[in-house]
């Protein structure tokens, strides 16, 4: 492991830190870094990097910006894959090298689009001292051209939101939307459910949308690249098993919901509920269990868009055809 970090430069005391995990991102990740470089904002902050033994040019690009600009980056560049060990950068190298009052995150495969963007949080975070994090809309992008394809919006307006309101989506907002007070992180990484098999973005969502308020932008700030290479989501979009992986990642938020509310001590036992149920929908809506849709969500299923329900019915009733259109949009992407 090699670390580069200035501590001479490195003296004044930033007000937010931000995450940042790369791995064979080369052709994503300086696109990551100038979001960085771009802030502008009336306070300092740290940018913490890991690369995680990436067998191409990313960690050449990362160590170029440490040396471009050693007041704002820090970087650890690991010679052997710590993920393969089950090791969660963010915990075991970031966190404990961070100042920040705040931490932001960002993984090196995503990038932000507003140059105010943690400028805003800020101010919003200072003002609203019984959040316990803020979270913006983002765009989702085309992985390889940038073509912004869409943009996950939950509400159209800014606005506070309560626990209740945070649950009718796998993903409220995108990772790198997250604006998170330090001492709501620390409780995170100490909780137990933070140890549970599920994703960290759905685990850190829950948990700090259970903890305090949550804050929304409703300007899109960041974007999502869809389908990078050697993100979790492409790994499952390629795998023959899909259906599977989908199914258990569904088990597994159930599994961490009903963690929480164990650590909770059943405070909101009624809404995480709730929750459980509409992410057992989503489930099944994902992997197009038709069946399972009629008889169990017949009412909610019905609430959805025409064409959802007519490719829900036609591909769950025919997964041969489901398949078959898997394979041909396999073969597509990789031309």
């Amino acid at each position: 492991m090699k670390i580069l970090c200035d501590k001479k430069l490195f003296t004044n005391a930033p007000l937010v830190s931000v995450f940042c995990n790369a791995y064979n991102q080369e052709q994503y990740i300086e696109k990551c870094l100038d979001g960085f470089l771009m802030q502008k904002t009336s306070f300092s902050f740290e940018v913490l990097i890991t690369d995680d033994a990436s067998t191409d040019h990313t960690s050449d690009i990362i160590q170029s910006y440490v040396k471009r600009r050693p007041d704002l980056f820090c970087a650890v560049l690991h010679d052997t894959n710590q993920f393969s060990k089950g090791i969660n950068h963010n915990r075991t190298y970031l966190f404990p090298r961070s100042r920040g009052r705040y931490i932001a995150f960002c993984e090196g495969d995503d990038y932000w689009t507003n140059p105010y963007k943690l400028q805003r949080q800020y101010e919003a975070m200072e003002a609203h001292p019984s959040a316990t994090w803020c979270v913006h809309a983002s765009t989702n992008v085309d992985a390889n051209t940038g073509k912004v394809l869409s943009t996950s919006r939950a509400f159209n307006k800014d606005c506070i939101l309560q626990f209740k309101d945070t649950g009718m989506k796998v993903q409220l907002a995108a990772t790198a939307s997250f604006f998170v007070r330090r001492e709501a992180y620390s409780a995170y990484l100490d909780a137990a459910p933070s140890q549970a098999l599920c994703h960290g973005d759905f685990k850190m969502s829950r948990f700090f949308s259970l903890m305090g308020e949550t804050i929304y932008l409703s300007d899109a700030m960041s974007a999502y690249r869809v389908l990078a290479a050697n993100s979790i989501n492409s790994s499952i979009f390629h795998s023959e098993d899909w259906r599977a992986i989908l199914m258990r990642n569904t088990l597994n938020r159930v599994d961490y919901l009903k963690a929480l509310d164990d650590w909770s001590g059943h405070s909101h036992s009624e809404e995480i509920k709730k929750q459980i149920d509409q992410m057992e929908y989503l489930g099944c809506l994902d992997t197009k269990d038709y069946k399972a849709l009629l008889d169990r969500w017949p009412e909610q299923f019905k609430n959805e868009p025409f064409p959802v329900r007519l490719k829900v019915s036609i591909l769950g009733s025919h997964p041969r055809l489901n398949d078959a259109l898997r394979s041909i949009k396999l073969k597509y992407s990789h031309n």
